[in-house]
């Protein structure tokens, strides 16, 4: 039914009083414009455009409301912003979302062009090439465009009422000079354009018109001011149009809690250290807890640090990302025994986590530079002496010229004659003797450290007769 806006002059709108309910109804604005031209009827209107909000208009107590489209030109009721192609096979209806749905295959849900009302003419097409949401172009024709004093009725905004709306809900126009303007046949802005907006304000009549549908909520209508009172129960809080009990947790913030003397339509933050979020406790990974300001914080050791050590000295221990990792050494760095001698060399990495004894193999020569040792191979890891130079049972190895000399040859002809018996006498040392003198040890047939009879008896024996 028609209801007559008064004018507030408190909001600075035409606002319309209506009754609230819990079912919900629709209620069609009617868009006017007046007094653009002067007293002598100019400027003529060339075009005017007025653009209002199509995503919903909310007020922050009482359910949205949303923008369903304006009357049409006979396609329904009115006209939806999407609509069933009738060149497809459809009914022209709407296809918006909400209780109407999408159009049957194949029938397109296509976005409808805007309609224009103008007073003196049918409704016509938007005149921009562009979809505007929500808005009403007219350009001017006839007597259409001069200012004779009348109100021009532009057309109407159809919005749907829920039945939780409860407060007063502003529908404004966009005052943006591309979105809303007035022009006169020559393009030219007019200056002055005043907009008007609308209220909705909805009235009660018993306690029943203030249902919210929230169980933590008292409804009440106050009899005064005929305005519905949504009243949170003392330990609840209704955050987002969901009731939770003080005390209870965000689900999606572990860290935001209600707290009903705190706030009762907000989330309140958690105590600094509180847990949340992962439990693990780990070298790498300690429990999650709260910052006091309303984020959970992953409490991990910075990338680089130690971690447990998996007992492999080719292998880092390290945390990343709050994981314990154990990422390979280089090829070549120390590990294991670190001994390192011919034929065993220190152990070493090999770049893959495994750590190499580097032991050579059997039969590798191992030389050491010393010629009475003769040529030293490994075996086993060990490096062995293989094969003497000298005759242990004749020769006495002379390390200083690298060369093998005859037992009891003193003066070096490979001989053993009457001339080296000579020297015999000053090298002898008896069983008992001191160290003999240098020079002596080619005469030490045993290799004892002596030169006694033992050795004489050598000697007479490799002694070379005439």
């Amino acid at each position: 039914d028609p209801v007559t806006p008064q004018f507030n002059e408190d909001l600075g709108c035409w606002e319309l009083q209506l009754p609230a309910g819990t079912d919900g109804f629709e209620v069609d604005l009617g868009l006017e414009v007046f007094g653009w031209g002067m007293a002598t009827g100019s400027p003529n209107l060339g075009s005017i455009q007025a653009t209002v909000n199509s995503a919903g208009y909310s007020n922050g107590i009482g359910g949205d409301l949303n923008p369903k489209g304006w009357p049409g030109n006979g396609h329904a009721a009115y006209q939806a912003k999407n609509w069933c192609d009738p060149n497809f096979g459809g009914d022209g209806g709407p296809c918006n979302s909400g209780p109407f749905g999408p159009c049957e295959d194949p029938n397109p849900c296509i976005h409808n062009p805007d309609w224009v009302m103008p007073a003196c003419a049918n409704g016509l097409d938007a005149m921009a090439v562009a979809t505007l949401d929500y808005a009403w172009a007219v350009a001017s024709q006839k007597n259409c465009n001069v200012d004779d004093g009348q109100i021009k009725t532009l057309g109407g905004l159809i919005l749907e009422v829920p039945g939780n709306a409860a407060g007063t809900y502003l529908i404004d126009f966009n005052r943006s000079p591309s979105q809303s303007f007035m022009s006169s046949f020559s393009g030219a802005p007019i200056p002055g354009v005043v907009f008007t907006p609308a209220c909705i304000t909805l009235v009660c009549q018993s306690d029943a018109d203030c249902d919210d549908g929230f169980s933590c909520t008292t409804d009440r209508c106050d009899e005064g001011t005929s305005t519905c009172e949504n009243i949170i129960a003392q330990n609840s809080c209704l955050i987002d149009d969901i009731c939770y009990l003080s005390g209870q947790l965000d689900p999606a913030e572990s860290c935001h809690i209600c707290t009903s003397n705190l706030s009762q339509t907000d989330w309140s933050n958690r105590p600094a250290g509180f847990a949340c979020g992962d439990a693990s406790d780990t070298d790498c990974n300690h429990p999650d807890t709260c910052d006091g300001a309303g984020t959970c914080l992953a409490n991990q050791e910075p990338n680089g640090a130690t971690c447990t050590d998996e007992g492999n000295d080719c292998t880092r221990d390290l945390c990343n990302g709050g994981f314990c990792q154990h990422r390979n050494w280089a090829s070549g760095t120390r590990c294991g025994d670190a001994t390192d001698v011919p034929c065993n060399g220190a152990d070493t990495c090999d770049g893959r986590g495994s750590c190499l004894n580097n032991v050579l193999p059997d039969d590798a020569p191992c030389p050491n530079g010393n010629f009475c040792d003769g040529a030293e191979l490994c075996l086993g890891g060990v490096c062995q002496s293989a094969d003497p130079p000298c005759d242990p049972e004749s020769e006495l190895c002379d390390e200083q010229d690298d060369e093998c000399d005859l037992f009891g040859d003193h003066d070096g002809d490979l001989l053993i004659t009457l001339s080296d018996f000579r020297h015999w006498p000053n090298c002898e040392t008896g069983p008992v003797g001191g160290p003999y003198p240098v020079g002596c040890e080619i005469f030490d047939f045993q290799q004892n450290g002596l030169v006694d009879l033992r050795d004489y008896a050598r000697f007479l024996v490799a002694f070379d007769m005439p």
